[in-house]
């Protein structure tokens, strides 16, 4: 039987561009973990989630100066190996993003399947 748990830790920072005029870039932020237990030779469990603060830069005739958006990100999957080299996914996430301006704020569920491939290790 082969049992296997792996464990991801992810920061990421960078500066985006953004396409509002009176913001035109903003500083992103992203942390995430990634948990995957290996159930036996061919099955898998995976979970996800994920925090991303997203800091706007306003231009200096707004008077606002930085607004700051926020996102949540979870997701549960399982997937299916063929072999050494090919698995098969299927993913449920759901991601939020709440900010000041109610246009830009969103709440989803997706459903999502993948298939990778690559060498042995």
């Amino acid at each position: 039987m082969v049992s296997a748990t792996q464990f991801h830790v992810r920061v990421n920072r960078d500066l985006e561009f953004s396409y509002q005029d009176v913001s035109p870039y903003y500083a992103a932020t992203v942390e995430g973990v990634d948990l995957t237990q290996r159930l036996n030779k061919t099955w898998d469990v995976v979970g996800k989630a994920e925090w991303q603060t997203l800091a706007y830069r306003q231009l200096a005739f707004v008077t606002d100066g930085i607004r700051t958006d926020v996102g949540r990100g979870y997701a549960l999957g399982a997937g299916y190996r063929l072999g050494d080299t090919i698995r098969l996914g299927l993913d449920v996430g759901y991601s939020m993003r709440r900010s000041v301006e109610t246009a830009r704020q969103y709440d989803g569920l997706r459903v999502g399947a993948s298939v990778s491939y690559g060498l042995t290790p």
